[in-house]
């Protein structure tokens, strides 16, 4: 499949393109050759119609004019007797008429050359009707003679008198051996077909048996285009050419037709040919551009992508040996392929190297940190041993509280050495262990719960959050009690919905005056952690009576990262049952 900007495509039009002018030129001189032909073809016809139909015309112009004569004679007037002894000479010497009658304005015949009539009353006949209102000749359809015994084509010219009034019909009834030409006279191909037909397409006379449909669509053809050669197609004869005269004096047409494809097959083979040639010139070229261009460019190209493909995947040792029998522009590009996966080789290793030197010093930075704030917890648990009052006792342990929890994440950070991310999991279960042992320090009865779900925090949300864990723990531990009762606290961290994280801190001395006191006070503290977390916390009362600290914090509120899931490692397989001797599993 060709893509839309390759090099084969791109090239395939341009051959495409360049040989264009051509092919049109091609084109358009076979389709002026044809027309040429045709023009020829069309002439050729039309001679050979108008000599094969040329008795026929003169029949039909012999009659009009031997009808139009007599229709102007005093004789048809003159009684039966001399009416019909004027045909009888009239109809001397042309064999091509077989009778003349005289029919008066009734449609009974008057008198005749023969002195027979073809039939006895004209007016039975349909087309009769239309004959007073007729001032030329005219053709009706064919009928049968009682007294020749046989078919005839009548041909008829109306009388009037001077003033205009109809008063009859001179017919000449026509042999239809002259007209059909159905005896071989040798004017005709054997092919040739000749008829007379109405505008409607009736067939009056023919040669041989017309294919159906072929009559109404000359009168069509004829009437449409007014043209003397046209083309008709039967269904079942294939295709006609025709030409067509109108017969004078009449709505008659004679017409004269060729079958196809001959002569006119040579004609359409040439304009195939003139068609063909210059589409298959076109095609070699694709095909041969096709095949040049796959064994001169795709086939490098795909072994260049191969060796590319390579060296994405650190096997820069490979040669390019292929490439010898390459076009020199591909052995170029080849080649510096190679000096480019050299020189991304040896930027890798410094690379390397230098994230090497960068983790080592980021661990030793974080190892440095941890110590400085382990040393100054020892300093500040030295300080407050010297302490005496209890107030400042509980001073001094929740300051060491705070610098123990930002102890533990620079440590937790230290064993991350790719990404700097906190596992909050272990930091609360690490956090709550320092509360402990702080409050057993303290001689305070305490005892604290921690459920944390698996999250991974960017340092620069972990601090806040676990500062805000320390600081709502130091309000419940380090408040003052009257009674010696033990103190359960109960802290969740974890999930709320898809964007956000949520931490509480439940049963904690959480009033007014608690999260006031001190300076800075609590809440003061708790409201600037909550504000670098872009984060929202309140007080609450739960059903059980006891009071709650809750944080809720969206999971892109760092800069280092979002918080995401820690990946949870897969559940083990569970060993095969054991089967017995029979081979049925043992539970």
């Amino acid at each position: 499949m060709l893509k839309a900007k390759s090099l084969r495509s791109q090239l395939m039009l341009i051959v495409v393109l360049a040989l264009a002018p051509l092919a049109i030129a091609s084109i358009a001189q076979g389709v002026m050759h044809v027309r040429a032909r045709q023009t020829a073809i069309d002439d050729l016809l039309r001679q050979t119609a108008t000599y094969a139909t040329h008795n026929e015309q003169n029949i039909f112009v012999g009659a009009s004019h031997l009808l139009k004569g007599l229709a102007v004679r005093p004789e048809l007037q003159a009684g039966p007797q001399v009416c019909g002894g004027l045909l009888k000479v009239s109809l001397l010497g042309l064999p091509s008429i077989l009778n003349l009658s005289y029919v008066d304005a009734a449609g009974k015949p008057v008198c005749s050359a023969t002195g027979k009539f073809d039939a006895a009353d004209y007016s039975k006949f349909e087309w009769w009707k239309r004959i007073a209102a007729r001032k030329t000749a005219g053709i009706p359809p064919v009928f049968y003679s009682s007294a020749l015994r046989q078919e005839v084509l009548p041909y008829l010219q109306p009388v009037h008198d001077p003033s205009g009034a109809f008063q009859g019909v001179l017919i000449a009834s026509l042999d239809l051996r002259w007209v059909s030409q159905t005896e071989p006279y040798g004017r005709l191909p054997p092919a040739a077909l000749m008829l007379i037909a109405d505008r409607n397409g009736t067939i009056i006379a023919a040669n041989k048996p017309v294919p159906a449909g072929l009559n109404r669509a000359v009168s069509q053809s004829y009437a449409d285009h007014k043209q003397h050669t046209f083309k008709a197609a039967d269904g079942k004869e294939g295709r006609w050419r025709w030409t067509a005269e109108e017969i004078p004096g009449s709505r008659r047409l004679i017409a004269f037709a060729m079958p196809e494809p001959m002569p006119f097959g040579v004609t359409r083979l040439y304009l195939l040919g003139n068609i063909l040639l210059p589409i298959l010139m076109v095609i070699l070229a694709s095909v041969a551009m096709w095949l040049g261009t796959e064994r001169f460019v795709i086939r490098w190209t795909t072994y260049l992508k191969r060796v590319s493909a390579a060296y994405a995947q650190n096997h820069f040792a490979l040669e390019l040996n292929e490439l010898e029998e390459a076009p020199e522009e591909f052995r170029i590009l080849g080649h510096e392929m190679k000096q480019m996966a050299g020189s991304i080789r040896d930027r890798d290793r410094t690379l390397n190297s230098a994230l090497a030197q960068k983790s080592a010093m980021a661990r030793e930075i974080h190892h440095r940190i941890k110590n400085n704030l382990q040393i100054v917890a020892s300093l500040i648990s030295l300080y407050s041993q010297n302490i005496a009052d209890r107030p400042s006792q509980l001073a001094f342990a929740q300051i060491l509280a705070r610098v123990g929890a930002l102890t533990l994440i620079q440590r937790l950070m230290e064993m991350n050495e790719t990404t700097p991310i906190v596992d909050m999991r272990r930091l609360f279960a690490e956090l709550a262990d320092q509360m402990r042992t702080i409050a057993v320090e303290s001689g305070i009865r305490y005892r604290l719960i921690v459920n944390s779900e698996d999250w991974l925090l960017p340092p620069d949300m972990a601090t806040p959050a676990a500062f805000f864990a320390v600081e709502a723990l130091t309000v419940e531990l380090f408040s003052p009690q009257n009674d010696e009762a033990r103190r359960d606290v109960e802290v969740f961290f974890g999930g709320d919905g898809p964007d956000h994280l949520i931490l509480w801190v439940e049963d904690g001395i959480f009033d007014r005056a608690s999260m006031n006191s001190g300076r800075p006070t609590p809440q003061r503290i708790l409201g600037a952690l909550a504000e670098q977390l872009k984060a929202e916390y309140w007080i609450e009362k739960t059903p059980a009576g006891k009071a709650r600290l809750s944080l809720r914090l969206p999971i892109h509120s760092g800069t280092q990262g979002p918080a995401v899931r820690a990946p949870q490692p897969p559940p083990p397989e569970l060993p095969p049952p054991a089967k017995s001797a029979d081979g049925h599993s043992i539970h």
